[in-house]
């Protein structure tokens, strides 16, 4: 049984019941991994999850075994399946409509808070007034505002699920409040585009937290997933630092500007974006002018040369003590372009780089020696086609298809496919992440790259085919010529005709033959003769 079956199959209530822990009539209870006084633990039976709001932990129901029984993660999956239901019947949805039903709540929530954060960011003057004195123009900018009423008109399941996410909070009082009062939201995007995650800056000065984010890792990318064209990308430590970029247009017309989530907000989300990224040429790390600074520099460009070993990877010499938007306000915005264009390579990445560039591993390509098993590596994945593509249907593309680490022949996925069928492709991409635990935007990348150079190769065995099959045009040697001509500017040209034709066997009748050669020589003109 696979860990999505088990979280589908298992009910958080019935893990309760296991551990005879009773619920409230808000479904809370005292929490069992801390020493709680009065029920801080809230179960939300519909997702299978649940979360403290005092000690903070939360999870689904394998997670909340693991942290009873205080075994390990695999322990924990063993207990499950023996809680599960023997006689659950597994769904049968494929586990792409599984993944964005679990998405859904969580992307109307946002669009929610968007919604109504965004307009209330137009009703009030403070939050304008704070941009504008860090630099920014409001107009130009995608972002909104939490007040303290913020929520209280939402009905409980959108509240519940506000709860969830960690974008409301229960407060002492029993009361829901909004953990993002009083704070610029900024908006993370995903792949699609839609509004997947948020940060809060705090705009006022109340010696609490200034930094707001839900519950999680954080998820998106600020202000979007680069374009597929960007060549040269700067990364920022902090979104207040890519913003103030953005609005440079000298500089958000020329490279792409993503944010970080801090020094160490380099997350694999981001890493995967810039790995597809087909025609990168430049990372830009513009950070802090810090310690702090420095080490993430450091510590990323090792990371991002393993990402994209042929990509130069520079830093900005940020001054000392200094950080994008500090150098915004203190001086004129002139200073980020000229920083910019100072930019120098990383400590050690321009020799790496080079020796990186001398060994760079050729663009994988198709190996078809064996015409029934044709081969595809690239990066940790390995493709074989077994008994070759078929010639005769153009329009569709069924193989059978092997993929597999290259690390781990063991963890494979192997079966029939056409791939100029979405859904028998997408089932194939479900059921090759599932058995190779690999990301579904690589492996899709990858599929697409072999699409193009199968149909590339079938199109060079049909026209090979094609020409195998045409008669063939007989080539006159040189000698042959020489005696043709001769032949044609012979004095005795019709003489010689007559005796030519006499001598394929036509005798006593020189005439009519003559007659018939030139009709079948006619044949070649535009305009043949005809004789009745």
């Amino acid at each position: 049984m696979e860990i999505a079956e088990i979280k589908q199959s298992l009910s958080i209530l019935k893990v309760l019941a296991h551990y005879n822990l009773i619920l409230d009539r808000h479904s809370r209870l005292i929490c069992p991994f801390h020493e709680d006084k009065s029920p801080s633990l809230k179960i939300y039976a519909s997702t299978n999850t649940f979360y403290c709001f005092s000690c903070g932990v939360s999870g689904d129901t394998i997670e909340f075994i693991q942290l009873k029984e205080k075994c390990s993660k695999h322990e924990a999956i063993e207990k499950a399946k023996s809680l599960s239901d023997p006689l659950y019947t597994i769904t049968t949805k494929p586990m792409k409509q599984i993944e964005e039903k679990n998405l859904l709540p969580r992307l109307a929530v946002l669009s929610k808070v968007a919604q109504d954060s965004k307009a209330s960011f137009k009703r009030v003057d403070k939050e304008q007034k704070y941009l504008k004195s860090r630099g920014f123009d409001p107009d130009k900018m995608e972002t909104g505002y939490i007040s303290m009423d913020f929520g209280k008109g939402w009905n409980p399941q959108l509240q519940e699920s506000g709860l969830q996410f960690g974008i409301l909070r229960e407060s002492r009082q029993g009361t829901i409040v909004p953990k993002f009062k009083n704070c610029l939201l900024f908006f993370t995007k995903n792949e699609k585009g839609q509004i997947i995650d948020l940060y809060g800056r705090s705009i006022t000065d109340n010696g609490t937290a200034r930094h707001y984010y839900l519950n999680g890792h954080h998820q998106g990318i600020y202000p979007k997933y680069p374009e597929t064209t960007t060549k040269k990308l700067i990364l920022t430590e902090a979104i207040i630092d890519c913003e103030t970029l953005l609005q440079q247009e000298e500089l958000s017309g020329q490279f792409g500007i993503i944010s970080l989530f801090g020094t160490n907000g380099l997350t694999a989300e981001i890493q995967q974006a810039i790995r597809e990224l087909p025609e990168l040429d430049e990372v830009i790390l513009f950070f802090d002018g810090d310690d702090a600074g420095d080490k993430a520099i450091t510590k990323h460009a090792e990371t991002l040369r393993h990402l994209k070993p042929s990509v130069k990877i520079t830093r900005v010499e940020t001054p000392k003590d200094e950080d994008i938007n500090s150098l915004l306000l203190g001086h004129d915005p002139e200073i980020l372009q000229h920083l910019v264009k100072l930019r120098k390579p990383v400590t050690g990445s321009e020799d790496e780089n080079q020796a990186v560039e001398i060994g760079v591993p050729p663009d994988p390509i198709l190996d078809t020696t064996n015409p029934d098993k044709i081969t595809y590596h690239e990066g940790e994945l390995l493709f074989t086609i077994w008994g070759g593509v078929e010639k005769d249907n153009i329009h569709r593309l069924k193989i059978n298809l092997l993929v597999q680490l290259a690390s781990d022949s063991f963890k494979y996925y192997q079966d029939d496919v056409n791939l100029y069928s979405n859904g028998q492709l997408q089932r194939y991409i479900r059921g090759a992440t599932e058995e190779l635990e690999c990301s579904t935007t690589v492996l899709k990348t990858t599929l697409r790259k072999l699409q193009t150079m199968l149909e590339e190769y079938r199109l060079k065995l049909v026209e090979a085919e094609r020409k195998a099959l045409k008669p063939k045009t007989y080539q006159m040697t040189r000698e042959e010529e020489n005696q043709a001509m001769n032949f044609l500017r012979s004095k005795h040209l019709v003489k010689n005709t007559l005796k030519a034709i006499e001598r394929c066997g036509l005798v006593g009748e020189q005439k009519n033959g003559l007659l018939l050669f030139f009709l079948y020589l006619s044949r070649l003109m535009d305009e043949p003769l005809h004789a009745i």
